[in-house]
């Protein structure tokens, strides 16, 4: 009996889990390793942010995914991965022999690279520790004992845009709206057409939140974030939401990575060094043609990770996994609007919104 070890908890696994839980003719035994039982939906973690929806619409119960297919889960973090010994050691102290390895741990905040950002920032990732400091903050503003806030959030991708209005809508909704917010970029939404960036930066305007657009952060201290160039601005609350770092322990892995750290797979996603280690979503850096770090491709990822693991499981053929090339981009601005964008269309309102919940939710009733 073959040994399979999912490691992460990640949008692609949720699909492999759900997935083996279909079948029971493959012989084999799994183990599925995260530090939570509940994995977070990052499609809708913005709206949780905003009081859109409640905890529960937005975790994804693996131990019950994990009944369905037959696997143990454990609860515990990766320290270490040997291939070559085909053994996976945990933060407990447990060390587990594997005949084949998937990763989807996801990547991690990039906070070495900035002085004082691991001290004095709170990470969205990993978003249960962002979600504990958030309202811990919420309950300090309403019962005053909080004093003056700015909250600041560094990151003008997505996740940064996303945050900062959900921010901004919570805040309306508690009453609090008299909070400084600020939005601190070296270039805002890069990857998307010049009409989003428009719209973006109308609706940050009529919100009042503060654009510091061309700010490269140097430096982290309490109360201050310093910029590469310009005057420092004062903060009391700092979201980070830029930068991704491949997990420590795989540059100890002798799994090969790219320049960034992160795992080389090819179109099987397949490890090239080692081809009985696979991976998807964040961890994984396809060799031929790599894609952004974003939710979306892990999603896409899901169907044929699950295909060629059970493949393999069998002695078989791996499938190709072909990124999409253009995708639908649905960006939430805080209150029931969002924007979407195709190329270099790109429109916002109500109906988006309705577009972007129809679509989550049902992506969620797939695991419940």
């Amino acid at each position: 009996m073959k040994h399979l070890v999912l490691a992460g908890g990640g949008h692609a696994h949720v699909e492999v889990l759900r997935r083996f839980g279909a079948r029971s003719d493959l012989g084999h035994r799994l183990t599925v390793i995260s530090p939570d039982r509940y994995s977070p939906y990052s499609g809708m973690l913005p709206g949780l942010i905003a009081g859109h929806y409640d905890w529960q619409q937005c975790h994804i119960d693996l131990g019950r995914l994990c009944g369905r297919a037959g696997a143990e889960l454990l609860q515990a973090q990766v320290a270490a991965v040997d291939p070559e010994a085909r053994t996976i050691a945990l933060d407990s102290g447990r060390t587990i022999n594997w005949d084949l390895l998937s990763l989807n741990t996801g990547s991690t905040p990039d906070l070495a690279s900035v002085p004082g950002a691991r001290e004095h920032v709170v990470p969205i990732h990993p978003v249960s520790g962002f979600l504990r400091a958030w309202d811990a903050l919420l309950r300090s503003m309403q019962d005053g004992s909080s004093g003056p806030v700015r909250i600041t959030v560094v990151g003008g991708g997505a996740a940064g845009i996303e945050v900062v209005f959900a921010i901004h809508h919570r805040l309306q909704l508690k009453g609090l709206g008299q909070t400084t917010i600020s939005l601190v970029t070296n270039e805002l939404l890069p990857t998307h057409p010049q009409r989003v960036r428009q719209i973006v930066v109308h609706t940050l305007k009529a919100a009042r939140i503060d654009l510091f657009e061309g700010r490269q952060t140097v430096e982290v201290k309490p109360g201050t974030l310093r910029f590469a160039s310009g005057p420092a601005i004062e903060t009391t609350f700092t979201v980070w939401t830029t930068g991704a770092a491949a997990p420590p322990w795989l540059a100890h892995s002798r799994l090969a990575t790219d320049a960034r750290g992160f795992l080389t797979v090819d179109r099987s996603l397949q490890s090239v060094s080692h081809p009985w280690v696979l991976a998807a979503g964040d961890i994984a850096s396809l060799a031929l043609r790599p894609v952004p770090k974003a939710g979306v491709y892990a999603v896409r990822q899901g169907p044929v990770l699950a295909e060629n693991l059970m493949r393999l499981l069998r002695g078989g053929m791996p499938i190709e996994y072909k990124p999409q090339r253009r995708f639908l981009s649905l960006l939430s601005l805080g209150e029931r609007r969002a924007v979407a964008s195709w190329g270099s269309w790109a429109v916002a309102g109500a109906w988006v919104w309705k577009l972007k919940d129809r679509i989550d939710r049902a992506f969620m009733r797939r695991y419940e």
